[in-house]
């Protein structure tokens, strides 16, 4: 029964599942929420997908509004919160975005091509049961929990260590700005005295005091990649040595995992200081399309090549992240700057252009 009915509930049931979602589902998010006098627990996701969520006030004359107007006002909204995800997309123009979320990816998809046959195989090689098979994935997440914790330890120590010299290094070249541009000025009081004859004395100089850094500089300055890629090539060589062997020994294992999507969500955030929900959004989506796709052909490739072969070509792939997080280290920081110089430059000329 379950053989014959599974696959055609599965598809009305999922339906269902995300019916109810839809509208049920509340706004949790106080800010999100365009009318915060409605109780959370009644504003559901439909009726924010048709509100706008910074309403502006309405100036038009209630003498002169037409239900025509209101109806393309509605209109206007649904569109414009149906494109707002969309536009989240935009962040994969970055390339050390596209490349984290590529880095993301890789070794995720391929721990689900892991897991994903991992009961079928232990029924065929070892003939467990469903049951039994089961509880082998408390392994695999003990071991995602475990590796996850100790990197998030790790992680707050590398950016501590970190964070202290580049502020001493900052608030040290923030000072010499200061202090040079304090000398220029003086210069040209000086030069001005001498031209027009002034014998009054100059002020005495104000004590320098540097400038607080934004987060926009923190973001386009910090060496985010060496605070959070410290460790990483110790989860890949965990996460390879897993793969191996439990392609080749039929054990299963998940702490390189753990670790090294620990490090890149992290860093995904990092990258887009104060848009965190939207990042981890398009990380989502990423990862579980890349994910879906090495599920549903993992089985094909094991009884193409076998098991141990599988792994291995999992494992080559894991490694490929490798690679990527190389190109990472090297320019990351330089795309960052390059893009923070460009965006500075382009709104200093529209707050003074130069002569027509």
């Amino acid at each position: 029964m379950r053989h014959a009915y599974g696959p055609h509930l599965a598809f009305p049931v999922g339906v269902s599942i995300l019916a109810l979602t839809a509208v049920f589902l509340p706004e949790t998010v106080a800010l999100a929420r365009a009318n915060l006098s409605i109780p959370f627990l009644v504003r559901t996701a439909w009726v924010d997908l048709c509100t706008e969520r910074n309403p502006k006030a309405d100036t038009t004359s209630p003498r002169h509004r037409t239900e025509k107007m209101t109806f393309s006002e509605g209109i206007h909204r649904f569109s414009r919160a149906c494109w707002t995800p969309i536009r989240t997309l935009r962040v994969i123009k970055q390339p050390e975005i596209a490349l984290a979320l590529a880095i993301y990816a890789l070794p995720y998809a391929c721990f689900y091509g892991l897991i994903t046959p991992l009961a079928d195989q232990l029924e065929q090689h070892y003939g467990l049961t469903t049951l039994q098979s089961g509880l082998v994935f408390l392994s695999t997440s003990a071991g995602v929990t475990l590796s996850t914790i100790a990197s998030g330890q790790l992680l707050d120590r590398s950016f501590r260590k970190l964070r202290s010299s580049f502020d001493a290094t900052w608030e040290q070249q923030q000072q010499q700005q200061q202090q040079q541009q304090h000398h220029e000025i003086l210069a040209d009081g000086s030069t001005n005295a001498q031209t027009t004859n002034h014998t009054d004395s100059t002020a005495p100089p104000q004590p320098i005091v540097a400038s607080q850094i934004t987060k926009a500089e923190v973001t386009a300055f910090y060496p985010l990649e060496q605070a959070r890629l410290e460790f990483y090539p110790l989860w890949t060589v965990m996460l390879v040595a897993g793969f191996l062997g439990y392609g080749w020994t039929m054990r299963s294992g998940g702490a390189g995992y753990g670790g090294q999507t620990s490090i890149m969500a992290t860093m995904l955030v990092d990258y887009v200081g104060g848009r965190g929900a939207s990042i981890t959004a398009v990380n989502n989506l990423t990862r579980c399309l890349v994910g879906a796709v090495f599920s549903a052909i993992c089985q094909d490739i094991i009884n193409a090549v076998g098991i141990g072969w599988t792994e291995t070509i999992f494992t080559a792939i894991s490694s490929l992240a490798a690679v990527l997080v190389v190109v990472l280290l090297k320019h990351g920081s330089q795309w960052r700057r390059t893009r923070y110089m460009a965006k500075a430059s382009k709104t200093k000329n529209a707050m003074h252009p130069g002569p027509g």
